[in-house]
C-alpha cells in the first residue's frame, strides 16, 4: 500500500464516501497493525465542502467503531479487513485502539476542507507573508475593494496620474458597453471584483499590452505589405478584394499617408482569415505573392490578438493601483480574504519562504497519506500548494488516494481542472499509479 498512487473514477452516487473511508481505515488498520507511530497524525484527507467533511469523518467513525465491536457485515470484512490480512479478533483490538487515540487527540484526525487546511497552513507561516497569527479570515472581500476605491477616488483630485487612470478607464468602458452615458459607481466595483476574482484564482499578474506607438507601427508595417501586395495581385485576383484593398489603402502617395497608422481591425474582412489568396480561376499566383500573403495574414493575426488584449490596458492599470490600497487596507486590519489563501501559500514556496520540514514543523505533524476527494473539482493552484507536501511523501514511502468523476466537474469558475485528473497520473507516473473505475 505505501509508494503508491491510487486513482478512483467513480460516478454520481457509485459511493466516494464509502471508498474514501475505507481507504482511511484500512490505512490506520495497516499502520497500526505494522506498529507504526502516530497512525492518525500521519493521514490527511481533503474534502471540498464542510457537509463532505463531516460525511466523511462520521464514515470513518462509524467503521472503526463497527470493527471493534465485531459489527461489519461480512461483504465489508472481506473488502476492508480481509486485503490486510487480518483476522476480526485481531482487527477488532486495533479498532478498539484508534478510537481512543481519536478520542484522546481528536485534533490530530485531519478530515477538512481544502480551504480549512490552506487557512492552517498560513497560520503557522503568517508572518512570513505580513500576517499576524491572529489574522482574521473573511469571506466577502467587496467592501475593502469599495474602500480601496473611494480611496483612490480621493486621490484622483490631486494626483493627475490618477485622475488619468480613472479617466481612460470610463472611456473604454462605455465604448466596449456601448453605453453613451456615464456609468453607475456600481458597475465599477463589480468590476474590480471580477479582476479580483480572476487574479487569486489563476495566480498570475494581469498583462498590459504595449503602447499605441507600438500598434502604429505594426498598423505600418502591415500597410506596406499591403502596397506591396496590391503591387504582385494578378488580373484573375478577386473584384471584391481588391476594392476591399483599395479601401485599406486609401490613395497612392510615394510615403506612407497618415491612413497607415489608424487602420483599423474593424474594416477587416473575411479575407484575411483564408489560408488562400482570393483569385478567381486561371490566376497564377507566384511564390513570393504566397509568402507575402503568409506574413500578412500572421501580421494581421497579431494586430487582432494585440487590439483584443489591450482593449483592457485601462481596466488593469487601474486594478493594479486599486491592489496597493486594498493590500494596504487589509494588513491595517489583519484580515486575509478566502479567495486571497491559495495564493498567498503559493508564495510560501514559490519564494522560498518555507521548506517542507519547516512546515510540517509548523504543523506539529507529518503527513505520509494523502486522499482527496472530488479531484476533478481541484484547481492548479490548489494542487500546487499540495503537490510540494505530497510528492515529499511519495519519496518516502506515502501515498496519494484521489476520487472523482471528470464529467461532474463544477467548479471551474473558482478554477477546477478537470483534466488535472488525468494528468496527474502522468506527472506520477514513477511512483506505480494504479487506477480502478467503478460505478
Amino acid at each position: 500500500m505505501k509508494n503508491s498512487v491510487f486513482v478512483v473514477e467513480a460516478s454520481a452516487g457509485s459511493g466516494k464516501t464509502y471508498c474514501l473511508a475505507r481507504r482511511y481505515v484500512q490505512l490506520c488498520l495497516g499502520l497500526a497493525a505494522a506498529q507504526t507511530p502516530v497512525p492518525i497524525q500521519s493521514i490527511l484527507a481533503i474534502t471540498f465542502t464542510n457537509k463532505a467533511t463531516w460525511a466523511m469523518k462520521s464514515r470513518i467513525l462509524d467503521f472503526l467503531k463497527r470493527i471493534a465491536l465485531k459489527q461489519l457485515k461480512p461483504f465489508e470484512v472481506e473488502d476492508i479487513i480481509k486485503p490486510l490480512g487480518l483476522d476480526e479478533d485481531r482487527a477488532s483490538k486495533l479498532g478498539l485502539s484508534l478510537i481512543n487515540d481519536v478520542v484522546r487527540q481528536y485534533h490530530y484526525f485531519q478530515v477538512q476542507t481544502i480551504d480549512s487546511f490552506v487557512n492552517i497552513l498560513l497560520v503557522g507561516c503568517s508572518f512570513k507573508i505580513g500576517l499576524s497569527a491572529r489574522f482574521k479570515i473573511q469571506r466577502n472581500s467587496r467592501e475593502y475593494l469599495q474602500l480601496g476605491l473611494d480611496e483612490l477616488l480621493d486621490q484622483a483630485d490631486s494626483d493627475d496620474k490618477i485622475h488619468k487612470f480613472f479617466t481612460d478607464f470610463v472611456h473604454q468602458y462605455l465604448f466596449l458597453e456601448n453605453r453613451s452615458g456615464w456609468f453607475p459607481r456600481e458597475d465599477l466595483l463589480k468590476v474590480v471584483s471580477e479582476l479580483f476574482r480572476q487574479y487569486n484564482t489563476y495566480q498570475k499578474p494581469l498583462l498590459v499590452f504595449p503602447s499605441q506607438q507600438d500598434a502604429f507601427s505594426r498598423k505600418k508595417k502591415i500597410y506596406t505589405l499591403m502596397q506591396e501586395l496590391k503591387d504582385l495581385c494578378p488580373p484573375q485576383t478577386s473584384k471584391k478584394f481588391l476594392d476591399h484593398l483599395d479601401s485599406l489603402l486609401g490613395p497612392q502617395s510615394s510615403v506612407i499617408p497618415a491612413k497607415a497608422g489608424i487602420l483599423d481591425v474593424d474594416d477587416l474582412k473575411a479575407y484575411w482569415s483564408k489560408e488562400e489568396f482570393p483569385v478567381n480561376k486561371g490566376g497564377e499566383i507566384t511564390p513570393r505573392l504566397e509568402d507575402l500573403w503568409g506574413k500578412l495574414r500572421q501580421e494581421i493575426s497579431g494586430l487582432c490578438r494585440w487590439e483584443a488584449h489591450s482593449m483592457f490596458n485601462p481596466y488593469v492599470i487601474l486594478f493594479e493601483k486599486l491592489l496597493d490600497c486594498f493590500g494596504r487596507l487589509s494588513r491595517r486590519d489583519d484580515v486575509l480574504f478566502l479567495e486571497e489563501l491559495n495564493r498567498k501559500a503559493a508564495l510560501l514556496f514559490e519564494d522560498g519562504l518555507v521548506t517542507v520540514e519547516e512546515l510540517y514543523f509548523r504543523l506539529a505533524a507529518r503527513f505520509q497519506h494523502y486522499l482527496i476527494d472530488e479531484f476533478q473539482d481541484t484547481s492548479l493552484s490548489q494542487w500546487r500548494n499540495l503537490a510540494v507536501m505530497v510528492e515529499e511523501a511519495l519519496g518516502s514511502g506515502g501515498s496519494l488516494f484521489y476520487v472523482g468523476d471528470k464529467k461532474q466537474a463544477i467548479y471551474a469558475f473558482r478554477g477546477g481542472e478537470s483534466r488535472l485528473f488525468d494528468a496527474l497520473q502522468v506527472q506520477l507516473a514513477g511512483f506505480n499509479v494504479q487506477k480502478n473505475e467503478f460505478g
